[in-house]
């Protein structure tokens, strides 16, 4: 059974389309990002490099993310449970005046904490992390789009007949 060849567009109409779509997309972040920085004040961002790592733009290493996700969550579960084994032994202590469920019960509830706490200050990094590699992502394709937009004769649109914006 002969397999079929990828459908291409049949017009120059949708691939322009998409590029107006993501031209828009640009626009509103860049003036979502102004509109960010004025009300806050001005930022301090780390330095990103904004060059492209190769052909994929960011270097993503597939076996960091969910390593570190897996960790996080392992982290954060543990902490809930040994808070929640903590608080029970201490609840049933008071109910039924016993000092060594006391005893027992409020390290358990201490380290249950800490390890929560530890559990989204892993959570955060996370997300600090990931927000700086969308940034660079999107400096990347900002890049790509301008230099498309430079290298882009103008050509007659075919529904309008009017010359493309360079």
């Amino acid at each position: 059974m002969p397999v079929a060849a990828p459908r291409m567009p049949d017009e120059d109409w949708q691939l322009e389309a998409d590029v107006r779509s993501l031209e828009r997309m640009l626009s509103g972040l860049r003036q979502a990002r102004v509109d960010a920085a004025s009300a806050v004040g001005p930022a301090h961002f780390p330095a990103v490099d904004s060059r492209p790592a190769g052909l994929g733009g960011v270097q993503h290493t597939a076996a960091d993310a969910p390593k570190s996700n897996l960790a996080t969550w392992a982290v954060l579960s543990i902490g809930v449970s040994v808070l929640a084994c903590g608080g029970v032994l201490l609840a049933l202590s008071l109910a039924h005046e016993r000092e060594d469920l006391w005893s027992l019960g409020l390290p358990l509830a201490l380290a249950g904490q800490a390890a929560l706490i530890l559990g989204l200050v892993l959570q955060l990094d996370g997300l600090w992390q990931t927000s700086r590699q969308n940034a660079h992502s999107l400096l990347v394709l900002d890049d790509e789009l301008s230099r498309l937009r430079r290298a882009t004769p103008a050509t007659p649109d075919r529904r309008t007949g009017l010359l493309a914006r360079p």
